[in-house]
């Protein structure tokens, strides 16, 4: 019985010590259940704050990013201002394209503008078109599907193609499409809010130019008035300054100057005599020799030119032509004793030119020389008086001219856009 007993009491203990690792376990399984939670949501948490952090991170660089495109926006918009402020030196359209594909970061585009129903190419780079031509098919379907759709206000701005296409418009009307083109196939709302703002600027630098334009054109007009005036008072020297002109045209073209030097050229040959509006009648047209008070008198003309033109701003680089028209190649010239290439080029085609026209007119004080006889004198003082590089293309543009009345095609029949005038 006592051996009965025991072993009950041996099989409950065994039972209750079965029980109790039984419970143990679970409370470690447990343990060990509720730690790998925390540990899961510890590493959540920490996977959720480097991911925040990250996003911070992400939208600190895209704030930065807006700022700094934000700041150079306004700073390329600043600049236009400035340069349609001041002078834009006859690239107002080179101006604003430019402006539009660094906003749109595209590297290929064109400004076409409409005349008379006529699509004339402005402003180009890349090869999206040629300035001066009319642009290609594809640009003429997008500029004139613009046009066609234009609101009456606001600007509107699409994307077409690789690129983006906007109108610029001024008060009176649609001045003109840019179209722009880049590497990639999409563009953005902000892109499209960029060229958006250039094109409102665009819009109040082509006024204010044209503005300018009005100006100068008066400008002109009364400067040229003087010319006619002086011209009044020599019937010798009647149609003088248009021939000199169309000479000095010609020759700028065979020398292949630049564009600007071109019409520099041209207006230079054009009011070179202008300053004679301050010398007397008596002191121009006196038969005999000048005495050495008259003959100062006379060259004083240069000065009085220069003085008249500067006041107009975009005759300034002429005016500076026209003073110095008189100089001599070797230096024994006039007003500043200049010599070779420190004469404007301008000034030494005028001297030229000018010289020969005055041998071939008959003035109060001279017979007129025969062509053959001016054309000798040209050479002989080649070298001295004359600069020797522009002799033969001053004689071949006097043989172009006369043999046909007018310049050849290629070469221009105006004077062209003053040198800071807007094109258009």
């Amino acid at each position: 019985m006592k051996r009965f007993d025991r072993e009950r009491a041996e099989g409950a203990a065994t039972i209750a010590t079965r029980t109790h690792l039984t419970d143990a376990s679970a409370d470690a399984n447990a343990t060990r259940t509720r730690v790998m939670d925390h540990t899961r949501l510890r590493d959540d948490l920490a996977e959720e704050r480097a991911h925040d952090a990250a996003l911070a991170d992400r939208l600190r660089e895209l704030s930065r990013a807006a700022d700094v495109e934000a700041r150079r926006v306004d700073a390329l918009i600043a600049a236009m201002r400035t340069g349609y402020g001041s002078s834009l030196r006859g690239s107002a359209y080179d101006t604003i394209l430019r402006a539009a594909l660094d906003v749109t970061h595209t590297d290929r585009g064109c400004y076409v503008t409409m005349r008379d129903d006529a699509l004339i190419t402005m402003a180009a780079a890349g090869d999206a078109a040629v300035a001066g031509d009319a642009p290609p098919a594809r640009i003429t379907d997008i500029v004139r599907h613009l046009i066609a759709g234009e609101p009456a206000s606001g600007t509107r701005v699409a994307r077409v193609r690789n690129g983006l296409a906007a109108v610029v418009r001024t008060q009176e009307r649609a001045d003109g499409v840019l179209v722009l083109f880049g590497p990639r196939d999409t563009f953005g709302d902000a892109e499209m809010r960029s060229l958006r703002s250039v094109c409102d600027e665009a819009a109040i630098a082509v006024d204010i130019a044209r503005l300018r334009n009005e100006v100068q054109d008066a400008y002109v007009a009364t400067i040229s008035l003087l010319a006619d005036a002086v011209q009044a008072k020599d019937a010798y020297t009647h149609g003088h300054c248009e021939r000199v002109s169309q000479y000095a045209r010609a020759t700028a073209e065979l020398l292949g100057l630049s564009v600007e030097e071109k019409r520099i050229t041209c207006y230079a040959a054009l009011l070179h005599d202008v300053g004679k509006i301050g010398v007397s009648d008596g002191v121009l047209n006196k038969p005999g020799p000048l005495v050495d008070e008259e003959r100062l008198l006379v060259q004083a003309h240069v000065r009085i030119g220069h003085d008249l033109l500067t006041g107009v701003p975009a005759l300034r680089d002429v005016a500076h032509a026209v003073l110095h028209h008189h100089e001599w190649f070797d230096g024994r010239g006039y007003p500043a004793g200049l010599a070779g290439s420190e004469i404007p080029v301008a000034s030494r085609i005028v001297a030229a030119i000018d010289a020969y026209c005055a041998m071939i007119d008959e003035r109060a004080y001279k017979h007129a020389y025969t062509p053959e006889h001016a054309r000798e004198e040209l050479r002989r003082c080649a070298g001295t008086q004359f600069d020797p590089g522009v002799i033969d293309a001053v004689l071949h543009a006097i043989d172009l001219v006369d043999r046909d009345g007018s310049p050849p095609s290629a070469i221009s029949d105006s004077c062209g856009l003053l040198p800071d005038r807007l094109a258009g």
